[in-house]
């Protein structure tokens, strides 16, 4: 009886400590070379990011 109370509210806090969605958007920066010898790497960088950001938003 005592183990199961234990389980019970040990889940319970859990629940409570859960978001059910982020009020405030998060906002993703990142520092990338965009021109200069390095912008290859850079440019492919920041589509990468952007790819990422749409699919987290799409699901």
């Amino acid at each position: 009886m005592k183990k199961s109370l234990v389980i019970v509210v040990v889940a319970l806090m859990l629940l409570a400590g859960m978001q059910v969605s982020a009020a405030e958007p998060i906002v993703v920066g990142a520092i990338v070379d965009l021109s200069a010898a390095t912008a290859l790497w850079g440019q492919s960088q920041a589509r990468g990011i952007e790819m990422a950001i749409e699919e987290y938003n799409a699901a």
